[in-house]
């Protein structure tokens, strides 16, 4: 179930990317945006299949659209806040899962 988030992030970072893109002409976005798909995208097929590390890929997908955004959103640009703060509450989920984990819940 923990796969879900994987992929909503993947649709709603590349979507962030290319509204970037769109609205500033900003390469730089689209190509994180996409990076970042890819990256929550590949963590989300590892955690539905029931593979090694998909929790761990998605916690590193979270940290590097946090650090990705973080910058850009200091500056008072809402979309990067947004992605920010999606980065953040993923990157929380995803540390309580591999906690559980270990945990053995």
């Amino acid at each position: 179930m923990s796969h879900h988030p994987a992929y909503t992030l993947a649709g709603l970072t590349g979507l962030g990317g290319t509204i970037g893109f769109l609205k500033k002409g900003s390469k730089a976005s689209l190509i994180g945006g996409l990076i970042c798909s890819v990256a929550f995208a590949g963590s989300g097929f590892l955690i539905q299949e029931n593979r090694d590390y998909g929790h761990e890929a998605a916690l590193a997908s979270s940290a590097l659209l946090t650090l990705s955004s973080i910058r850009r959103a200091r500056k008072g640009a809402r979309l990067p806040q947004f992605l920010t703060a999606l980065g953040l509450a993923s990157g929380a989920y995803y540390a309580l899962k591999i906690k559980q984990f270990q945990d053995g819940f």
